[in-house]
C-alpha cells in the first residue's frame, strides 16, 4: 500500500481523503519498509519510502491535534523503524515523549535506526532538525 503513496500525493485530494486510521496504517507500513531497505541497503527503496513516510505526515500534520495523536501512538508501535520515524516527527510537538523514544533506540547495540536516532538526536539538541 504504501507503494502507492506517491501517486497518491499527485493526485490532488487522494490523502486527504483517507481516515486517519487508514493513514496510521499507511504510515506505519512505509516506515517498517523504510527501515527494512536501510538495514538490507536497498537505497532506491529506502529513497522511495523516505517520501511516502513524508507524504502521509504532511497530511497528518495537516490534520492538527488529531494527526499528532496518530504519531504519539505510533511511537509505541512494535516496530523499531515505526517508533524511530514517529519519534522524530513528535519533537516538534511533544519532545518530552519523543526524546526518551529515540534514546532507547540510539542506546540498541546494532543497526541503522540506531544510527538514525542517534543522529536525529544530535542534530535536534543543535537546533540544526525540524519536522514540525
Amino acid at each position: 500500500m504504501a507503494r502507492s503513496v506517491l501517486s497518491m500525493r499527485n493526485r490532488k485530494g487522494s490523502l486527504d481523503a483517507l481516515s486517519l486510521e487508514k493513514l496510521r496504517d499507511l504510515y506505519a507500513e512505509a516506515a517498517m519498509l523504510h527501515a527494512e531497505a536501510m538495514e538490507s541497503g536497498n537505497f532506491k527503496l529506502t529513497n522511495k519510502q523516505y517520501d511516502a513516510v513524508d507524504a502521509i505526515w504532511d497530511e497528518l500534520r495537516r490534520r492538527g491535534t488529531a494527526g499528532q495523536q496518530i504519531i504519539l501512538e505510533l511511537m509505541l508501535h512494535d516496530s523499531v523503524g515505526v517508533r524511530c520515524w514517529s519519534a522524530c516527527h513528535a519533537l516538534g510537538f511533544a519532545p518530552e515523549r519523543a526524546v526518551p523514544v529515540l534514546e532507547q533506540i540510539a542506546a540498541i547495540p546494532t543497526g541503522m535506526m540506531s544510527l538514525d536516532a542517534e543522529t536525529a538526536l544530535k542534530r535536534w539538541r543543535a537546533g540544526e532538525l525540524r519536522f514540525d
